[in-house]
């Protein structure tokens, strides 16, 4: 499998009339015969970047003449006003994406907190429980029934030695229950 971030369209065109001719041919020059599958992440929805709504990330699945997956950034998704920070807003977000993706094609989360607050379109990585997802919010991604058989992917800054360990065990830690 491949992964990549949907494309920065530039310049006054609509996402809508660049998504076809533009994002689509990117995706595809992007996978490569061995890695047949790519897995299309989220955005946080800056500027002209496609991907930050479930239903840009449905419509390049559908324009894409290869198999499409996704992989769910836990900060892109807060960024781009997905609450997902509280059990009303994951569920609401979860139900969205089961409806427009089907969760069985989300393949993977990046796991990571959020510098910045709800729908700031801002994509800033942080540590585990020190931004705006917080422990509580990562508690119920990662026992949600439908997540927690997905593979998650560490995605934090590394200020000091040893981060990504103090990451890694918070996240164990919160997935018990």
């Amino acid at each position: 499998m491949s992964s990549c971030i949907p494309a920065v369209i530039a310049g006054d065109l609509l996402k809508k009339e660049s998504l076809p001719s533009r994002q689509v041919s990117a995706l595809q020059s992007k996978a490569c015969s061995r890695h047949p599958k790519i897995l299309i992440e989220n955005t946080a929805g800056s500027g002209c970047n496609l991907g930050s709504t479930f239903e840009e990330l449905q419509s390049i699945r559908l324009q894409a003449s290869l198999p499409i997956g996704f992989c769910l950034d836990t900060c892109h998704l807060l960024a781009a006003g997905f609450d997902i920070s509280t059990q009303l807003g994951l569920r609401r977000t979860l139900r969205q994406a089961d409806e427009l993706l089907d969760l069985d094609n989300v393949e993977l989360i990046h796991t990571n907190d959020s510098k910045t607050p709800l729908g700031s379109h801002v994509d800033r990585h942080e540590n585990i429980g020190e931004g705006h997802i917080g422990i509580d919010g990562f508690r119920r991604i990662l026992q949600h029934p439908k997540l927690r058989m997905k593979p998650f992917i560490l995605e934090t800054p590394v200020d000091e030695d040893g981060d990504d360990r103090r990451n890694l065990d918070l996240l164990k830690s919160l997935s018990r229950r």
